[in-house]
């Protein structure tokens, strides 16, 4: 799963697809569940970066039964948040919002502070294109990027910040 994840950084994704095939099939010939939970998450990931949200949403379902069975809360919180970003990447913002809600409070329970600054992010960006509540999205984004700022990490500050204008915009 770790080549999966470097090859995805760099756009690689045909290679990075294949990587994480080939650990997905080792685990599951191993029958480890959390093997097959982690590659699971990395091939989603690839998938939702090449915007094929159809095909990351199949792996994040496969990804929440088996991070679920494997006990492993952070990982199965992960999987409800790819599931809300493939539903929001094909316009099903309700439904992108109500699996965000739920990484949120599996993050939370997680005591995974920076997974749920990320769910927060996709919450808001749900409440934006639903154009709800907007002072709780308002909230939550000034939250994340006083998080991301923080911790230097320059990617979701700026995510936070663009979310902060396009909700600027509605108002």
């Amino acid at each position: 799963s770790a080549a999966t994840y470097l090859y995805a950084s760099v756009d690689e994704l045909e290679r990075a697809r294949k990587m994480g095939k080939h650990a997905l099939q080792l685990a599951e010939r191993l029958g480890a569940e959390a093997a097959q939970c982690r590659a699971l998450a990395a091939l989603a990931l690839v998938d939702e970066q090449a915007k094929d949200y159809r095909v990351a949403e199949g792996w994040r379902k496969r990804q929440l039964d088996v991070c679920s069975r494997a006990g492993d809360r952070i990982f199965s919180a992960n999987a409800a948040l790819g599931l809300g970003k493939a539903a929001a990447g094909q316009g099903r913002h309700a439904q992108a919002l109500a699996r965000a809600e739920q990484a949120l409070a599996g993050f939370r329970e997680s005591g995974f502070e920076a997974g749920g600054h990320s769910a927060r992010l996709a919450i808001a960006d749900n409440l934006i294109a639903l154009r709800r509540q907007p002072e709780r999205a308002r909230a939550l984004l000034q939250e994340a990027a006083a998080f991301y700022r923080r911790e230097n990490a320059a990617q979701g500050q700026a995510e936070a910040e663009f979310a902060l204008a396009r909700l600027a915009e509605q108002h």
